[in-house]
């Protein structure tokens, strides 16, 4: 089972840092799918992959900045990116997808950023027929 703690630098070394209440959420749901990992039997490394590559996704589909570099001695400096979700989005689909072939995290995986979730309709009435 994933722990805060993990959860916490795992998203750190992605630069990527969300309050521990919110995270202890991400951290619950990454959990729930757990015992259908066991029992598709997977084995503990496969699994804790999973894990992490679901938390990715949970952590990239937030609000937030990644730092890219940081600098001391104290001419402090600290870099940030924004990245296109859709790269990060779309890489970590794929490891996650890749190793659970059996679907148990599918359930709750967040929606693509990017997929339409709507539709435009466009009329034309003659003129001067109203």
């Amino acid at each position: 089972m994933l722990t805060l703690e993990d959860a916490r630098t795992f998203l750190a070394s992605l630069g990527i840092t969300l309050p521990d209440v919110f995270l202890q959420l991400l951290v619950d749901q990454v959990n729930s799918v757990y015992q259908c990992l066991v029992d598709a039997g997977y084995p503990a490394t496969t699994i804790g992959l999973i894990q992490y590559y679901l938390l990715a996704l949970f952590g990239i589909m937030q609000p937030n900045r990644q730092v890219t570099s940081e600098r001391a001695p104290s001419g402090a400096a600290r870099s940030y990116a924004f990245g296109t979700l859709s790269e990060g989005y779309k890489k970590y689909l794929y490891l996650l997808q890749g190793l659970d072939a059996s679907g148990c995290t599918s359930a709750i995986v967040p929606e693509d950023p990017n997929a339409a979730n709507c539709a435009l309709f466009i009329g034309k009435a003659p003129i001067g027929d109203c």
